[in-house]
């Protein structure tokens, strides 16, 4: 980013991004969880703590899944949220894409982390 944007700084490159008209800017943080930033503020979600059998196709199930339901309508915080399951997800069984939770499954894992 420090060479596209002359900064590394995260959120001020969000902000600016915002100011010039993009909608949404989503930051993956790796192990700190995701930020998603809009022109009314951001939210944050943080990673969950699962076993990883293997990375491949975290990003990818993250992305699709903040897109699709950014798309059916779904707020920004309730698609980071999803999107941060979608990606928690995939990394506990060896595959990529064929491992993108259906929505049920979503639904499942956050209902555990709440006791619900």
């Amino acid at each position: 980013m420090q060479i596209l944007y002359g900064s590394s700084e995260i959120d001020l490159l969000a902000k600016q991004l915002i100011a010039n008209g993009i909608q949404i800017v989503v930051v993956k943080l790796g192990p700190k969880g995701s930020k998603a930033y809009t022109k009314d503020g951001f939210y944050e979600h943080g990673q969950y703590q699962v076993p990883v059998v293997d990375p491949v196709g975290a990003g990818d199930a993250f992305a699709s899944l903040f897109v699709s339901k950014i798309l059916k309508g779904w707020s920004v915080e309730k698609a980071l949220e999803a999107a941060t399951v979608a990606g928690s997800l995939v990394v506990t069984r060896r595959g990529d894409n064929e491992n993108i939770p259906p929505e049920e499954d979503i639904k499942s894992f956050l209902d555990s982390m709440s006791g619900g």
